[in-house]
């Protein structure tokens, strides 16, 4: 045991660049050094007024325990690195706590060997080097800046209209809510025709003004099921009006109108927009006449993927240059009209979502960027597993809900968000018959009425194919005796009413549980 004659002799400590303080068995200080007030950012008089342990928090560990356990057992104790807060900010330290006798008082020393750069430091490394990729978000959202301030003039105009609209029907609304001599019931109409002629510019503008944010918006990476044909709506509403002043033809191809993904909307209508906008910018200055932007959204069956094709009937881009075009920083623009980021923040976007971007071809009078989704299937399963490697290391429990409306499906995302559970959605109920066949599902929840095969039909296929996964029809109460009908015939385990409660399902997976555990 360390001993000191009189309290005066803990000055040895005042040049120690480690936090030093020593402390009764109360956790009352006796002495502190100059790098413990910088460690606490607290006055002298505030630290003498309290304790150790009010003053430095620790998270998750019993700092009473560990002092008493020196002192019970008169021996140095060294601490694993601990989370503390010390006043509101956070800080990691590990302890070397050992009993001192200061004249003939027991006392504690602890030392502090403060890790907070060291471990900030390797947290910004286990993260992949953090500085690094708030430098790119900077770059990216400046990327995004640019693409959006070459549009802004033109949006403006598409405001202007609405605008103007809403400014002469408030002149009629004014105009007869001061005249006492029209009919009434002419004033009626002309009063409910200038409201509904007003509540459409509004949600004009809404629109155009919601888009602008969305497009800025740096959200986190928060998926949702939507149709893809409504991603490519809203982002062709953000160049629209670019392309109408620069007289370029922008239209769409949609082949599977119920083509739904997985996704960050926001992201995936970032690359949409960022491929539309270098479509733009590729074809304004080529030499055809009829310039001609298309984009065009099909499914392929066989490979289970959603395509999406931007193509345009400019010059194409040289050999030479397509070799180098997804490369970071790489650009053909002149110094300050383009970052040369574009193409890779494209190509991690989709990389994120398992999916890719290509350059299909390029020759003279057409040029293919080509999009590629995963099917949504594979694509939840995918995104529900890596959510749950972050949660348990096991393997999850996994339900397939099929239903043609996205809005369910976003839903139960919503409900197995951050559970043990791997939730997969799907709108078709052939692609989950394609999928379900490859992959062991612990349940299935269909709704009943969906185009194609309704759930009698589907359930039907399961069994024929030998699949005996506990089944769930999802409708109104109007479809409850088609349960009825098949509960015994086809084995349906029970029946859902929309709408539902999130209390409902986990009581519906309970009693799937209980069943296998039973069976067990």
């Amino acid at each position: 045991m360390r001993t000191f004659e009189t309290k005066e002799k803990l000055s040895v400590f005042d040049a120690v660049f480690e936090p030093v303080t020593i402390i009764k068995d109360d956790g009352t200080f006796i002495y502190f050094n100059h790098s413990f007030r910088i460690f606490t950012q607290m006055a002298p008089r505030l630290l003498k007024e309290a304790t150790v342990f009010a003053v430095v928090n620790a998270t998750r560990f019993d700092f009473k325990n560990f002092v008493s356990e020196a002192l019970k057992n008169d021996r140095e104790m060294l601490s694993e690195e601990i989370d503390f807060i010390v006043n509101k900010e956070k800080k990691f330290a590990v302890l070397k706590v050992f009993p001192v006798l200061i004249g003939k008082e027991l006392a504690v020393q602890i030392l502090f060997n403060e890790l907070s750069v060291e471990r900030r430091l390797y947290d910004k490394y286990k993260i992949n080097m953090e500085e690094l990729k708030i430098a790119y978000k900077q770059i990216l959202n400046s990327d995004k800046l640019s693409t959006l301030g070459e549009l802004t003039a033109s949006i403006s105009h598409e405001i202007t209209n609405p605008l103007t609209v809403a400014k002469g029907n408030l002149e009629v609304l004014e105009y007869c809510l001061k005249d006492k001599t029209t009919d009434p019931e002419l004033k009626k109409q002309s009063l409910q025709s200038s409201v509904r002629n007003l509540w459409s510019s509004l949600k004009r503008i809404h629109s155009i003004i919601y888009n602008m944010r969305s497009f800025l918006h740096s959200a986190e990476d928060k998926r949702e099921y939507i149709r893809l044909a409504d991603v490519i709506d809203s982002s062709m509403e953000l160049v629209r009006s670019l392309y109408m002043e620069s007289g370029i033809k922008l239209v769409k191809n949609i082949a599977d109108i119920n083509s739904v993904g997985l996704i960050n909307r926001i992201k995936i209508e970032q690359v949409l927009v960022n491929l539309l906008k270098n479509a733009y910018d590729a074809i304004k200055g080529s030499s055809e006449k009829n310039k001609l932007v298309t984009i065009n959204l099909s499914r392929d069956q066989e490979e289970e993927k959603t395509i999406i094709d931007i193509i345009d009937n400019g010059d194409g881009i040289s050999e030479e240059n397509q070799k180098n075009i997804f490369n970071m920083f790489f650009t053909t623009k002149k110094v300050g009209e383009g970052t040369g980021l574009g193409l890779s923040i494209c190509t991690r976007i989709l990389d994120s979502h398992n999916g890719k971007l290509t350059l299909f071809s390029s020759k003279k009078g057409e040029t293919i960027f080509r999009i590629e989704l995963p099917a949504i299937e594979a694509s939840s399963y995918s995104y529900s597993e890596s959510n749950l490697n972050r949660l348990v290391n096991k393997d999850g429990f996994k339900i397939l809900v099929v239903d043609n409306e996205v809005e369910v499906l976003n839903v139960f995302n919503t409900i197995f968000k951050d559970t043990e559970y791997i939730f997969i959605g799907s709108t078709d109920p052939k692609e989950a018959l394609k999928f379900v066949d490859g992959m062991n599902v612990d349940l299935i929840i269909t709704d009943y009425e969906m185009p194609g095969l309704n759930g009698t039909e589907f359930v039907q296929k399961l069994r024929d194919k030998g699949i005996t996964t506990p089944v769930f029809y999802l409708s109104s109460g109007s479809n409850l005796s088609k349960y009825k009908y098949d509960k015994d015939s086809l084995n349906i385990s029970g029946f859902i009413v929309k709408p539902f409660s999130k209390d409902q399902i986990k009581d519906t997976i309970e009693k799937v549980l209980e069943e296998k555990r039973g069976a067990k």
